[in-house]
């Protein structure tokens, strides 16, 4: 399990093997805190939050490339808060001041250089696999519209006022499959959802038949209100 500073894929109680930047729970407001002390210098090792973020997704992809050597059969979880903000890098993968960490502006410099980091990474994990990997890469969100989200992250928006261009913006992810040595040209489809995607894998590569579930999209009222759903499906889907 190859967790972020986001608490709930921090770290897995059930991982053999859990790897994560210092395993610090610090978040982002701690650290800007800690900053203008004087223990700082001395209990951190990354001079700023840039720098310790900027640090942590190199570590993490670093990591997760040499995961390949270890030779048991194993499934492999890792969370990237990338593209996501604060945006720290450019289009070629270097620091961005801090200055312009929540400015919407260095969301496609940051997207850029996360694609550059994926290419890479997958590159590696094909060209070092003793045997074919099977790779699921997904997205878990979309970008915000500025405009109706006006630049939080959805934690003070009541979901349904939401416009359909806002949800489906925000609702839309990349779904990408590499399943080696299977034809699934009959399996995957165009509005896969993530419900069947170990579904699909289990059937083509376990001799299991496991039936495919509907494919549909879930809000929450709002931030308050995490567990109570409410369907999209179909506003998402009206063309008009």
């Amino acid at each position: 399990h190859i967790g972020d500073w986001w608490g709930p894929t921090q770290k897995n109680q059930y991982a053999d093997i859990n790897i994560n930047y210092d395993n610090q729970t610090i978040n982002e407001t701690t650290n800007k805190l800690l900053e203008g002390t004087l223990i700082y210098p001395v209990i951190k090792k990354d001079r700023t939050w840039g720098e310790k973020t900027i640090n942590n997704h190199n570590f993490k992809f670093e990591k997760l490339a040499a995961v390949v050597k270890i030779k048991e059969p194993k499934f492999v979880f890792a969370h990237f808060v990338l593209p996501h903000q604060p945006y720290f890098f450019d289009e070629h993968c270097n620091p961005l001041p801090e200055s312009g960490a929540r400015d919407h502006k260095n969301y496609l410099k940051q997207l850029k250089c996360t694609n550059q980091k994926i290419k890479t990474l997958i590159n590696q994990i094909l060209e070092n696999s003793t045997k074919p990997p099977i790779i699921i890469l997904q997205s878990d969100e979309g970008p915000f519209t500025s405009e109706e989200f006006d630049g939080s992250q959805g934690e003070k928006i009541d979901w349904r006022k939401l416009s359909k261009k806002a949800l489906k913006s925000h609702m839309l992810i990349l779904n990408a499959y590499y399943f080696p040595s299977k034809d699934t040209k009959d399996v995957l489809y165009q509005h896969i959802t993530p419900v069947n995607s170990f579904r699909i894998l289990f059937n083509l590569y376990f001799g299991t038949e496991y039936e495919l579930l509907q494919d549909k999209s879930y809000i929450f009222e709002d931030s308050k209100h995490p567990y109570k759903f409410i369907d999209v499906t179909d506003k998402l889907r009206d063309e008009k």
